[in-house]
């Protein structure tokens, strides 16, 4: 667990180690999600990364997945 400050303005900084690791640049998008458990930060899923997804599983099951993780069933 990292904490970090919010700003006045409403900002918060992510920490470099964090944004290396999920490949975050500046002017990069995140998905930002409230739910009951509190707020959660996440890179956006790219096409790209969906390649081979189905494998084993059909890929509307995955999709349906994601989503209810994301909490946007």
């Amino acid at each position: 667990m990292t904490l970090v400050k919010i700003s006045e303005k409403g900002q918060i900084v992510i920490p470099a180690a964090f944004r290396k690791k999920w490949n975050l640049e500046g002017d990069s998008t995140i998905i930002l999600t409230n739910d009951a458990d509190g707020i959660h930060i996440r890179p956006p899923v790219h096409l790209s990364d969906l390649s081979g997804i189905d494998e084993g599983k059909g890929l509307l099951q995955k999709l349906q997945e994601m989503r209810e993780e994301e909490g946007d069933i």
